[in-house]
């Protein structure tokens, strides 16, 4: 089951804040961890330069001249402080082994002898000799020669190790209270954000459950309402697209209804008569006058005729892709539609210009362009007045296909009407010879065969229909 969008939203917004949380107090910590640190390291440094001041060379030995029993803090009852001095030669008196230590450490403890240079010390964490831990300094240095023999060459200068180390309980009970401060303040935000962000997104996400509850009020009857544009950004393509959709099924919806309403007009009458002529000859049939089958069947060709349209219709509006190309010659095409309407060319004396181009093809549905071309010239010679001049051009490269007729009774405001089905411009519908559906059915066959046709009317109200590939305008 896919989760909400809030939902994901706070799972997400949560992980960040315990990402952040986790980072955030990682990096804070480690911050105070080396600041305390160097503070603590310095501290190191300073005492052990302290030391060094107070150790020198003498011609037989190293001179340890300051004693650890006035450094309290160096002392066996404090157990703070510690060091240790290593020489090659004795330390402090010609006596003593080549090793000093701290009263704080016993005969048989020792530090580590891990040394750098006075400029580069060395700092390590270690366990010290009473179990406590501690961090050390060791460096290696020369002690300056006494005043005595500073002249003499022949004393050569040594070089003493020293490791110096401090107790480091209270540096990591500080820093351990740090890192409790840090975890309860994170713990306090996390819960914060676990508390805060799914009522915050609540009121963030509302406008979105109000479109939700609009658009769920929308039916047939109310295609006419729009959201309010005046919403979040982030929200505001949504509405602005689902305005349009409004829009375009409102659209579709009266043209619907008026296409049911105009197929139920169109079929009423003939249904009228046809109801009319049965009755009359159920009840006098011998008395009725006129050629009553004629009649009738003429009526059922009419129905038939409007019913099959309205089939071809539907079937290229559903399956538009189904077409199977050849090379089709238009002027050979165009030809053949004119002798199909020869008979209402010769009674309405309409006279035909053609201007194509020669040999020219186009790969396509043969049947469906013949559909076009036919509906067009049908179109132009029953609704050209009676005498007039009907002009056929046609070009490959692109390829158009333009009819132009004359058309004193329309109007620019019908162009866009003429391609709706069962669209006359006539409003009693009284004629009994179109039905409206040869516009809107070449548009739909251009649309199948990525074509699409455009009407245009000229100051001397001569209507031109032209068919050409889309994108070749």
């Amino acid at each position: 089951m896919t989760r909400s969008i809030k939902t994901q939203l706070s799972l997400a917004l949560m992980a960040f804040a315990a990402l952040f949380m986790i980072f955030g107090g990682w990096l804070v910590y480690n911050q105070i961890r080396a600041s305390f640190y160097r503070e603590f390291d310095e501290r190191l440094r300073l005492q052990a330069l302290s030391l060094t001041s107070g150790i020198r060379k003498e011609r037989d030995y190293v001179n340890v001249i300051f004693s650890d029993r006035y450094l309290r803090e160096f002392t066996q009852e404090s157990s703070t402080w510690f060091f240790q001095l290593w020489a090659p030669e004795p330390l402090d008196r010609k006596d003593l082994p080549n090793t000093f230590k701290s009263n704080s450490l016993t005969r048989n403890q020792d530090l580590p002898r891990e040394c750098g240079s006075l400029d580069n010390p060395v700092y390590i964490n270690f366990q010290l000799p009473n179990g406590k831990p501690g961090r050390g300094i060791g460096i290696t240095f020369t002690p300056i020669k006494d005043w005595s023999i500073r002249r003499d060459d022949r004393v050569k200068s040594v070089d003493v190790d020293m490791f110096m180390a401090q107790d480091r309980t209270q540096l990591d009970t500080s820093l351990r209270a740090v890192a409790k401060h840090l975890i309860i303040a994170g713990g306090i935000g996390l819960f914060s954000t676990i508390i805060l962000v799914p009522p915050l997104l609540t009121r963030l996400l509302r406008p979105l459950k109000l479109v939700s509850r609009q658009t769920e009020a929308i039916n047939a009857d109310t295609l006419h309402e729009r959201f309010n544009p005046n919403q979040p950004e982030e929200i505001r393509p949504i509405i602005l697209a689902l305005n349009g959709l409004l829009e375009r099924l409102e659209i579709s919806f009266v043209r619907e209804r008026r296409f049911v309403s105009d197929i139920a007009h169109e079929l009423r009458t003939p249904i009228a008569e046809i109801k009319t002529f049965t009755e009359l000859k159920i009840k006098w049939p011998d008395k009725t006058e006129g050629d009553f089958e004629k009649e009738i069947l003429k009526m059922i060709r009419r129905m038939e005729s409007l019913v099959s349209n309205l089939l071809q219709l539907a079937r290229m509006e559903s399956t538009p892709s189904d077409t199977l190309q050849s090379q089709v010659e238009i002027q050979q095409e165009v030809e053949n539609c004119l002798g199909q309407l020869t008979q209402i060319i010769e009674s309405r004396n309409i006279s035909i210009k053609k201007q194509i181009e020669q040999n020219s093809s186009l790969l396509t549905h043969p049947d469906i362009l013949h559909t076009i071309v036919f509906n067009l010239l049908s179109n132009a010679v029953y609704h050209s007045p009676e005498g007039s001049s009907l002009k056929i051009q046609s070009s490959a490269t692109p390829f158009n296909l333009c009819v132009t007729n004359p058309a004193p009774n329309l109007k620019q405001e019908d162009l866009p009407l003429m391609f709706d089905r069962l669209w006359r411009q006539e409003k009693s519908r009284s004629s009994t010879e179109r039905h409206g559906l040869g516009l809107s059915l070449a548009q739909t066959c251009a649309e199948a065969l990525g074509m699409k046709i455009s009407a245009q009317l000229d100051q001397e109200n001569r209507l031109s229909m032209t068919l050409q590939l889309m994108g070749d305008e």
